[in-house]
């Protein structure tokens, strides 16, 4: 767009609601007086050429009948009739449009055509376009602007949302308005014509009413520059999204929900760990995550406290953090004396702290306080449950002002919370139901704390100069579209990027074989070298540490019989000999080619371990040297790289060297769809990782 004009969505001086109605079971009566109940700061036109007034307000019977310039035109007309007043919007200089309707392309056929055909109408005309098929925006700032037909009046706030349901968008602003959060601006998709998630990212961004972002997406319509938009989106604020579509199933369902393609699950799952994005599993974790944002500051460290009176909230908050990643604080000896001052004899003063069922407000004042001021304490978990004689709204209140006076983050508990929900009680702290609720809303402001304070990295380039480059493209020319490399060309690329083989030779006669393995040394390998034959474990064209001649001639025979089955022309009978490794931790690396995000980087266990554990990590290329060793360190399999049971640990940095490696790789050369490394040999120290076996796809 020549012009962007999407700021006239949230802030416009005039707005015209093109099918207001006087029907109180209608979408546009119901828009039309959301915006007049929110106290809309501009202009209001309803647009209904059989109507002379709605709520009380003069009603024009087209757009050009308007005797004002229009910023912003709502859409609440039959599918038939959208195309009529999209010209009309052009003709009369709107600047933005919400286009309500439904029946495009989320219908397929002709719906598809008329959404396109609306498109270009709006491009023409630089209108910047959110819909359609969606419930609308909101703006809970000045203009103040409600143009949803949801059913409840928004609170105002600082949570900037990006709903791809109309539906799911309204029991989303209700919800909020019933935990009592507001919305700094809200905004529904619906099929992304114009307007997509990256947009709104950037616009919530840069707007100073937005402290977070969250979201419900289903689809990317520009995945390309998802990741890019978001990291440093996510830089500025917190994101946190529900992702729909996770099983082959539900992403069918979010298909032909929004006419819209749903990426594979690892894939999104990597554009949105890569990208610094919290995802969350419902809309209830959602804004549970979201109240402790907003209502904590973040940790800056693992190590929790729990403070509670109750021994069974306290294991589960305990199993909680530690299946997550979070550890619990070992409190200073001085911390320890202090607590057995201002607790019973029979209450523990170690973490967890229980204070038992006896414990009052103010037991549970002066033992916060204490914790609080311990330097191995980074945050605090505090659960109540209430008996009889103690009020939950007692102890909320006690401690909520040593809470405002820390820097360090306190997380509430107290279950069966509906006593202080019904009281309206303002504490300065967020609070939750469940301790496991709590101890996952603390370990994602952990991971976004991490993200946002870790520093801005470049992709490491290892393989210096051009003529690398120049060299391996040479390669890549002589190879067919769609099908595998030449194990030689592959083997010689990767060198040239300064990966490693053993040392290996291929032959075409049992002479040849002999000779080779005298040379080489025994034990040995001999596997299939024909790229005709994919899987050669699993044909039966692989045989590990052949340790004389008369296994080496045994193993000759068996290639050939392979060769025979898949009937191989003779010329092309070349058996891989080459010198096997007795130790080492075999792993994975590789990438493939997404539609949506492009270039996916992968590690995981290797061999035949890689399909069985499904032990893999994946990230979108370009990666850092951080986002190497992160990936490394995600794997179930990372203990062994460390030493396991009297065995030498693995060289991990020279493991990160050869994942940076492949990364460049990928990233220099587009054409290359599928490489695929399995397995690697993770080795000893001060021995760089050697490659058993690779392929590539063009």
């Amino acid at each position: 767009m020549k012009t962007d004009n999407l700021p006239y969505l949230f802030n416009p001086q005039t707005v015209a609601v093109v099918g207001a109605s006087r029907n109180p079971n209608s979408i546009g009566r119901e828009i039309l007086k959301n915006i007049l109940d929110l106290n809309f700061q501009g202009r209001v036109y309803p647009v209904n050429p059989n109507a002379y007034s709605v709520n009380s307000l003069r009603c024009y019977e087209s757009l050009s009948a308007i005797p004002d310039t229009i910023d912003l035109v709502i859409v609440v007309v039959p599918a038939s009739l959208v195309k009529e007043v999209m010209l009309e919007a052009v003709k009369v200089g709107a600047k933005a449009a919400v286009i309500i309707t439904a029946g495009f392309k989320e219908i397929g056929g002709k719906g598809v055509e008329l959404e396109a055909e609306i498109h270009e109408i709006a491009k023409s005309g630089n209108i910047r376009v959110v819909g359609p098929n969606c419930m609308g925006i909101l703006n809970g700032h000045e203009p103040y602007l409600n143009a949803t037909f949801a059913p409840v009046k928004p609170l105002p706030g600082e949570i900037g949302f990006i709903s791809q349901s109309g539906a799911l968008g309204v029991v989303v602003m209700k919800y909020a308005t019933q935990l009592k959060l507001g919305f700094s601006k809200f905004v529904s998709l619906g099929n992304k014509m114009d307007v997509n998630a990256n947009h709104m990212l950037e616009h919530f961004m840069n707007d100073d009413n937005t402290k977070i972002i969250l979201g419900y997406l289903e689809s990317f319509s520009d995945p390309g520059n998802f990741a890019y938009v978001a990291r440093r989106a996510s830089k500025q604020k917190p994101i946190l999204i529900v992702k729909s579509g996770r099983t082959p199933q539900g992403a069918r369902a979010a298909s032909s929900h929004t006419g819209a393609l749903a990426g594979q699950e690892h894939v999104v799952s990597a554009a949105m760990k890569g990208s610094g994005i919290i995802r969350v599993n419902s809309v209830k974790e959602l804004f549970d995550s979201a109240i402790g944002f907003l209502k904590a500051p973040l940790p800056k460290g693992k190590r929790v406290a729990i403070l509670t009176n109750s021994g069974g909230p306290g294991t589960l908050a305990t199993d909680t953090l530690i299946s997550l990643g979070m550890e619990l604080a070992e409190f200073e000896k001085e911390t320890v004396e202090k607590l057995k001052k201002v607790i019973p004899p029979e209450a523990s003063p170690n973490n967890p702290v229980d204070l038992i069922a006896s414990a009052n407000a103010k037991r549970y004042q002066e033992t916060l306080k204490i914790l609080l001021e311990d330097e191995n304490v980074d945050s605090v978990l505090l659960i109540f449950v209430p008996p009889l004689m103690i009020q939950a709204i007692e102890v909320a209140q006690a401690v909520n002002p040593i809470i405002k006076q820390s820097d360090k983050p306190v997380l509430g508990c107290f279950m069966g919370r509906d006593v202080i929900r019904e009281s309206d009680l303002d504490v300065d702290f967020p609070i939750f139901d469940f301790p496991e609720s709590a101890a996952r809303v603390l370990k994602d402001m952990y991971t976004y704390y991490n993200w946002k304070t870790a520093p801005i990295e470049e992709m490491e380039v290892l393989v210096k100069g051009k003529a690398v480059k120049e060299k391996v493209s040479k390669i890549l020319s002589t190879g067919e579209k769609g099908k595998l490399l030449d194990p030689q060309l592959t083997q010689k690329i990767l060198e040239l990027y300064g990966l490693r083989f053993p040392e290996s030779k291929i032959v075409f006669s049992s002479d040849e074989l002999l000779a080779e393995a005298k040379r080489i040394g025994f034990p040995i390998v001999a596997k299939i070298a024909s790229s005709k034959i994919e899987h050669k474990t699993d044909a039966g064209g692989v045989v590990l540490d052949i340790r004389n001649f008369e296994e080496l001639i045994d193993a000759w025979l068996q290639i050939q019989k392979v060769y025979d089955k898949f009937k191989i022309d003779e010329k092309e009978r070349g058996v891989l000999v080459q010198r096997y490794y007795q130790s080492g931790i075999e792993l994975a690396m590789g990438s493939t080619f997404d539609k949506q995000f492009g270039n996916v980087l992968m590690i995981g266990s290797g061999g035949i371990l890689i399909e069985l554990l499904k032990d893999v990590v994946f990230r979108l290329a370009p990666i850092t040297r951080s986002d190497a060793e992160s990936m490394i360190q995600q794997l179930r399999g990372y203990p062994l790289l460390l030493g396991f049971r009297g065995e030498p640990a693995a060289d991990i940095d020279a493991l990160v060297d050869a994942l940076l490696r492949v990364n460049q790789l990928i990233v220099d050369h587009p054409e290359i769809k599928e490489l695929d490394i399995n397995p690697i040999l993770a080795l000893p120290k001060g021995i760089p990782p050697v490659i058993l076996d690779a392929r590539i796809t063009l």
